[in-house]
Formats: structure tokens, C-alpha cells, sequence
């Protein structure tokens, strides 16, 4: 059956077990430093579209998607163990404090410090 979508019916791309182990690592790593799409490409040796494409094959997101969730989750911590907003925005990578409380709340649904109150009342 033709179902019109010629996109769907290829095979998806995903990168070797090391690729996705190394671009993990890497993010991990890197984490409060920028990081680029093309670095972590070349690092898996791969040009910057095969590797997205790959990466979104393997994982299920993009690796912009995967590198936010892993700042906010590391944010998240950092938050938690009481650290100044400011402090948590430059040790997760973000340029500002401000671009940081907009990613958060888009993300978490609250700010970063209301966020860290809704936790400690929880807890």
C-alpha cells in the first residue's frame, strides 16, 4: 500500500554504538562550554547533517534537543543543591542568566527559583 509518504517507508539512519556512546560522552563533558552540531559530528566522523539525522534516529530527538535536556538536568541538580541561579546558568552552558530562566521555564514550566521552592515544599 502507498501510504504517500516516501519519507517514512526508508529506513531510518542511526549512528554505530560508539558514535552515540561518544556524542553522549562528549555532551556530558562539555556541558558548560558551547558545543556545535558540526563538532560533535566531526568528532564521530560524520559530516553535521548525517550525524543529526542519526543522532535523531538513534535517540528520538535532535542532539540540540538531547544537549538542552541534559544542561537542565544538570540545572536541575545544581538548583537543588543550592546554588545561585547565576552560578547554575554559566555551569550549564547558558550565556546569560536570563537566556537560561527562559529555556528553564519553557521547559519546566516554572523559573528556576520558583521551580527550586515547588521542589523543597515537595521534599
Amino acid at each position: 500500500m502507498d501510504t504517500g509518504n516516501a519519507q517514512s517507508d526508508l529506513p531510518a539512519i542511526r549512528l554505530s554504538a560508539w558514535q552515540l556512546c561518544r556524542a553522549k560522552q562528549l555532551i556530558e563533558a562539555h556541558l558548560d562550554e558551547p558545543l556545535s552540531i558540526a563538532w560533535l559530528a566531526r568528532e564521530c566522523s560524520l559530516s553535521r547533517c548525517h550525524f543529526s539525522c542519526a543522532f535523531h534516529g538513534s535517540t528520538g530527538v535532535s542532539p540540540h534537543q538531547w544537549l538542552t535536556r541534559a544542561r537542565l538536568a544538570r540545572a536541575r541538580n545544581l538548583l537543588l543543591a543550592g546554588n545561585s541561579v547565576a552560578a547554575v546558568a554559566c555551569a550549564c552552558g547558558f550565556n546569560d542568566q536570563a537566556h537560561f530562566a527562559r529555556v528553564f521555564s519553557r521547559w519546566q514550566g516554572l523559573a528556576p527559583s520558583r521551580w527550586r521552592s515547588a521542589q523543597q515544599l515537595d521534599g
